[in-house]
């Protein structure tokens, strides 16, 4: 038995599911650029790394096996790779993902038989592929993988826009008294929807709710007792609007922000009715949603908005 590299050089990767009878499996699909021949798979190793874009500390690795046996292969053609895809198994892979691309690296470790035109025995040979033979750490972008994988698995056909989590650290004491009080203030409010985010992702519908409540508790006495001095100093003076707009806008946002948190503080709790304990109010999941969401872009908005300042 020989051991080598394979000669086979990979165009492109994509990522998709496919229903069958026995359940979802998640396919990787590589274009190859050159290798002719057909040949009989005895042993597959081959496994997929999955991690964040930004973060390749959090990944996880998953058998992938060639989903054909017998390969009947020639340049330009498709090569598929699979493995069962469940719930269980996506929410692990969407908890190293929170919300990122993806990176994908596929290390194809196969023994098989090289066949002869009338499908008989030619060699006998152990392919281990690796880089530059294989496609390295591909970008799954987010969007591809909400259309080709989340909902397809049921996550629901959702519009796509991104949610920035991405806040700017301001970590760095502000002079101005007035913005450093702000900035500690988004800082204990990111902290918080962290923790929602968390909650979220373990579907813990009850925890994001409370922690969106926690997050606009930080801020709204502050920004609505500051409200004249704030719409200046990060609308006006950044260059967003005039001091007439910028008045208005900061009170709409106040109301917003106050909003949440009336919205996020009526659950989860229970109440009496006639000697019995009820359930007054349990969030679902899209009302985890509507909150999460919605207080992510406010605070994104509002961080911004004094990184921009910062530095004029």
């Amino acid at each position: 038995m020989n051991e080598t590299t394979s000669p086979i050089k990979l165009q492109s990767l994509e990522f998709n599911v496919s229903q069958k009878i026995y359940g979802p499996m998640l396919q990787a699909r590589i274009y190859t650029e050159s290798l002719i021949g057909s040949y009989l798979i005895i042993e597959d190793r081959t496994h997929i790394t999955l991690h964040k874009y930004s973060d390749e500390n959090k990944r996880i690795i998953l058998p992938m096996p060639f989903k054909d046996k017998h390969l009947r292969i020639s340049s330009g053609q498709i090569i598929i790779f699979e493995t069962p895809l469940d719930q269980n198994l996506l929410k692990k892979i969407e908890e190293i993902r929170e919300g990122d691309d993806l990176k994908a690296r596929i290390e194809i470790e196969v023994s098989w038989i090289q066949l002869t035109k009338e499908n008989r025995l030619e060699k006998l040979e152990r392919y281990n592929w690796s880089s530059p033979y294989i496609y390295d750490f591909a970008t799954i972008p987010k969007q591809m993988w909400l259309e080709q994988v989340l909902n397809k698995m049921g996550y629901g056909m959702r519009l796509f826009f991104d949610i920035p989590m991405d806040f700017p650290t301001l970590q760095a004491k502000i002079q101005y008294s007035l913005l450093d009080e702000l900035r500690k203030r988004l800082a204990r409010s990111i902290e918080e929807l962290t923790k929602a985010r968390n909650a979220y992702i373990n579907y813990d519908h009850d925890t994001v709710v409370d922690r969106v409540r926690e997050a606009t508790d930080s801020l709204r006495d502050f920004i609505k007792n500051n409200k004249a001095q704030l719409a200046n100093e990060l609308l006006l003076y950044t260059g967003t609007c005039s001091s007439n707009i910028s008045n208005i806008l900061w009170d709409d946002l106040v109301k917003i922000v106050d909003s949440l948190f009336n919205f996020g503080s009526k659950g989860p709790h229970a109440v009496l009715r006639g000697g019995t304990q009820l359930i007054d109010y349990r969030p679902d999941v899209e009302d985890a949603e509507l909150l999460f969401a919605m207080m992510v872009i406010n605070l994104s908005y509002i961080a911004k908005k004094l990184e921009k300042r910062l530095v004029l």
